[in-house]
């Protein structure tokens, strides 16, 4: 990104937070829920505020999503559309049921229980193998956050949730599923990749190596930092059965560049990319997972990427996109109530898009 465009870009964000300081927070109350992908914001006591990208509405408490706001429930969203939502006992004296949830039909897929002794973290990152459940071979995913483990369930054919730590690495910088693997940055010339069996194992404590994730790394090349940027962070991401890399570059805490990278596997190597197709990407700040979605199925402008610029909290309202093609990053005020400017928001996509 250029100069004169970040120029042009803070000039327009000095502009629209003078003016949304003195209109009144729009929220409307709506039982529609066609309105994928959202930004969702969950507060314990007001429920739950969803942001929607098509109609830049801000939604509370959809009829759709209610049950999301529930004490019974835990739950977790994930870059292939679908909620894991598990039933949430506080005295964890049974197994609490868990199931697959589609935000766009309510379609549900259930799921093996999850037992009394099992510690599952909302906080926790989740992810599918394949972006069709149904899928014979599709795990469900949490990747622990502060130790090196995963939980995880196959979709179909029985068995139950299973905790790997064994080789399990604890810097997983952002993950993402491609090619029924999971992909990971371990290091800033290291990926992995975690295998996990089609099958799932005859018991928890199975020691057949081959019930076991397969975990592998290779080397990559460290990609360029721009010219007078000092750190950045990165998001990996599939679209189309590729793999990308999303990075966005800071000079301090001001927003400097931003960079997409597609993964050459036969070089083993990150080739920057100005183009991503019919494209958008959502960025989430506070778990490193990002999700794509065809833009044209969504009525939304191809070849853009979402975020929340999170790393910086003077900077909590906006929504920014950025244009790859164009080169041009611009802010969306994104108005919500005083008591959300906290809450670290998710996003809800539709799946199979």
């Amino acid at each position: 990104m250029t100069a004169a465009k970040r120029k042009r870009v803070a000039a327009a964000t000095d502009e629209c937070e003078s003016g949304c300081r003195e209109r009144e927070v729009q929220v409307q109350s709506s039982s529609s829920h066609n309105n994928l992908p959202m930004l969702a914001f969950h507060h314990y006591k007001q429920g739950m505020f969803m942001y929607s990208i098509s109609d830049r509405i801000l939604h509370k408490n959809l009829d759709h999503y209610g049950h999301l706001s529930l004490d019974t429930k835990l739950y977790w969203s994930t870059p292939q559309g679908w909620m894991l939502i598990m039933e949430h006992h506080p005295s964890r004296d049974k197994p609490s049921a868990a199931y697959l949830w589609n935000p766009s039909n309510g379609d549900e897929l259930p799921l093996p229980k999850v037992q009394e002794d099992h510690r599952l973290s909302p906080i926790w990152r989740c992810l599918l193998s394949h972006k069709d459940p149904s899928h014979p071979g599709c795990v469900v995913v949490l990747v622990c956050s502060g130790e090196p483990a995963v939980w995880y369930c196959h979709t179909a054919g029985g068995g139950q949730w299973t905790r790997r730590s064994h080789e399990i690495p604890t810097r997983i910088f952002t993950v993402a599923s491609c090619g029924a693997k999971l992909h990971f940055i371990n290091s800033r010339e290291r990926i992995g990749t975690i295998d996990f069996p089609s099958t799932p194992p005859a018991a928890a404590d199975d020691d057949d190596q081959q019930q076991h994730p397969v975990i592998q790394y290779f080397d990559v090349p460290a990609i360029e930092f721009p010219n007078g940027m000092d750190s950045a962070n990165s998001w990996l991401v599939e679209s189309h059965d590729q793999l990308f890399r999303v990075s966005i570059f800071f000079v301090g805490d001001d927003l400097g560049a931003v960079h997409v990278y597609k993964m050459d596997f036969s070089a083993r190597a990150w080739r920057r990319v100005r183009d991503i197709g019919d494209v958008v990407v959502f960025l989430e700040g506070y778990s490193d997972l990002a999700a794509s979605c065809a833009a044209s199925c969504l009525g939304l402008k191809a070849n853009q990427i979402y975020f929340i610029n999170s790393f910086c909290r003077d900077d909590g309202g906006y929504l920014y996109t950025f244009d790859l093609e164009l080169d041009i990053l611009e802010s969306i005020w994104v108005p919500r109530p005083q008591t959300l400017r906290c809450l670290l928001p998710f996003w809800i996509v539709p799946p199979g898009s």
